[in-house]
């Protein structure tokens, strides 16, 4: 996942979740299904030009993972 996003490879980041994946609380919009996801990734990737993700703790219990990470750039875009 990290390796996909910070390569702008978002066909890992696509493989890595289900179609209804549901994105919480991590400081801007809620995505309610891969495809919101991935739009959400490529605005990173416009408005970060060298956007690193880092997978810090992540937890899991039954279909549910929680992560914690940090997400570092520099803000060159919109």
């Amino acid at each position: 996942m990290e390796d996909g996003f910070n390569k702008q490879d978002l066909s890992v980041v696509e493989a890595s979740f289900t179609q209804d994946y549901v994105r919480h609380g991590y400081g801007g919009p809620s995505a309610h299904s891969l495809a919101e996801h991935i739009e959400s990734l490529k605005a990173y990737h416009s408005a970060l030009s060298n956007a690193r993700f880092e997978i810090q703790q992540m937890v899991s219990d039954g279909d549910s993972v929680a992560v914690r990470y940090i997400l570092r750039g520099t803000h060159t875009g919109t």
